[in-house]
């Protein structure tokens, strides 16, 4: 936006209306790439995560349970007090 900005100061009025329109445009374009991206890479994570599921299901109880045993083995060394 700063050279637009120069581009209206410097050089002509067509001229700068000419920077910030192709500055609009390809402003444009990088964001609807990136959203058509996420979109499309939205379907293909669901889809890889749902075949993945049940493995993460048993990883996250696996984590949940050493956790548990680590805190009761802290507790129990350090005492209850």
């Amino acid at each position: 936006m700063i050279i637009v900005s120069q581009t209206f100061s410097s050089a002509n009025l067509l001229a700068g209306l000419l920077a910030f329109v192709l500055y609009a445009a390809g402003m444009g374009l990088v964001v609807t790439i990136i959203s058509v991206a996420t979109f499309l890479s939205r379907e293909l994570l669901t889809k890889q995560l749902a075949r993945l599921a049940p493995y993460i299901e048993k990883a996250a109880a696996l984590v949940i349970i050493a956790a548990g045993a680590y805190l009761i083995y802290y507790w129990l060394s350090k005492g209850f007090y």
